[in-house]
């Protein structure tokens, strides 16, 4: 095993905050190592195995504390590692660690896969912290790859099996219009009951999770070069003023931003 790795051996560019791009050859290897600060791997290309968890492209890990691993890579990989000085991990989940959606939980480790959308507005604000940031850049981005990293917990599979289902019968897109009410009427519940549900095991409440589901649906959709205007009307947007500063709060780039990306526009 390699020696420990120390904050103390890292310049941050924000307080409690390092953030650091890296591109690796096929057959890198970083033997098994442990650090004291937490660590979070995001994988913009490429195929990345991280112990048992094998990352792929918009994937992420995050490491914690003393965690031991090793890492290789099966392809050449691109991406960002983002390293967090102990204690400020340690305030940020006092501060956030009751809501569901949080996902920096101490029990374990946490992977997941970022959507297009997602990729794009961390990658950006990646760069800006690369250069240089206060605490304030520091916790909007940390916060952000918090709520991109919880899909699961964000989108009820938290909850009982009748809210996830509902939930994807919702997401399919047939009721999509009718927002609020059409997730109600799929979860066979009042209003009131499923409400609290969300709130109990999710941390949201059912409008914002439409919101969600909708925004997430076009993102998907928009990537895969569908015409903003048709996919904001389907996925349940009346107002497509509305859908696009919708869909730029969400993830930081406009709608056609996404489909110019998704063509290789420059």
């Amino acid at each position: 095993m390699l020696p420990d790795l120390r904050w103390s051996d890292f310049t941050p560019c924000a307080p409690g905050l390092a953030v650091r791009p890296f591109f690796v050859p096929a057959g890198w290897r970083f033997p098994v190592h442990r650090h004291d600060f937490a660590e979070i791997q995001i994988l913009i290309s490429g195929r990345m195995d991280i112990d048992a968890t094998s990352l792929v492209a918009g994937g992420v890990q995050l490491l914690l504390p003393g965690q031991a691993h090793a890492q290789l890579a099966q392809a050449t990989c691109r991406g960002w590692v983002v390293l967090i000085e102990a204690k400020v991990f340690a305030e940020l989940a006092s501060r956030h660690g009751d809501d569901r959606a949080w996902p920096f939980r101490a029990e374990a480790p946490v992977h997941g896969r970022l959507g297009p959308g997602d990729q794009v507005m961390l990658t950006r604000r990646l760069g800006e912290l690369y250069l240089g940031g206060g605490s304030i850049a520091r916790d909007a981005l940390l916060l952000s790859l918090a709520w991109a990293m919880a899909p699961s917990q964000v989108l009820g599979h938290e909850g009982p099996p009748w809210l996830s289902e509902a939930i994807e019968a919702f997401a399919e897109g047939d009721r999509l219009d009718e927002g609020v009410a059409g997730l109600v009427s799929l979860c066979g519940r009042s209003r009131e009951h499923v409400s609290r549900v969300l709130r109990s095991s999710c941390g949201t409440d059912v409008r914002s999770l439409v919101r969600e589901v909708r925004l997430r649906l076009a993102e998907r959709r928009i990537w895969a070069g569908e015409p903003v205007v048709a996919v904001a009307a389907d996925c349940g947007f009346r107002s497509h003023t509305h859908f696009v500063a919708a869909f730029r709060r969400r993830f930081g780039c406009a709608p056609g931003q996404l489909r110019g990306l998704a063509r290789g526009d420059a």
